[in-house]
């Protein structure tokens, strides 16, 4: 049984597992963009099919423990470019995990409310590079981020607090 107030080292479908239907008011996170950062025993190079069936897997967990009133937020990347098959070059193309994510917060049934987008300015390259040098095939990275805010039934809080 997990106690209220601890922070827990686990994968996150095994923590959904245990909590209760309809108990958590707002759940916040940013996971993993599955683009081969070593988090140490999280595999973050899927394919990326396999990718959005495991996304899916934990929204429709948070669908389930999520009150009706309850709220996700979920910070992803509005594109980033990505080998589909990880190792495999000629699999790499751009694609937007905002749309992705949008499609399966959605089909599990989660309305959205907002998404407020920001800018990582932590990143040097952020210009498409090679352009005037060698437009053969120019670096571009998009330093843009979304918080895609939804909820569960009810948008607004029975409560004031």
């Amino acid at each position: 049984m997990l106690e209220i107030n601890q922070i827990y080292c686990m994968d996150c479908l095994d923590v959904l597992a245990q909590i209760d239907d309809e108990s958590i008011d707002l759940f916040v996170t940013s996971p993993p963009y599955n683009i081969g950062i070593d988090y140490g025993v999280y595999k973050d190079n899927m394919k990326w099919e396999d990718y959005l069936e495991w996304v899916k897997k934990w929204i429709s967990e948070l669908y389930r423990v999520m009150k009706k009133d309850g709220r996700i937020c979920i910070n992803v990347l509005v594109e980033m470019e990505i080998n589909l098959i990880p190792n495999n070059k000629s699999t790499r193309t751009r694609l937007s995990p905002l749309v992705e994510f949008y499609k399966i917060i959605t089909e599990v049934g989660f309305k959205v409310k907002g998404m407020p987008m920001w800018t990582d300015n932590h990143r040097p390259k952020n210009t498409a590079w090679g352009s005037w040098k060698s437009c053969s095939m120019p670096y571009l990275y998009s330093p843009f981020e979304v918080i895609i805010i939804a909820f569960k039934e009810v948008g607004k809080k029975k409560r004031k607090a």
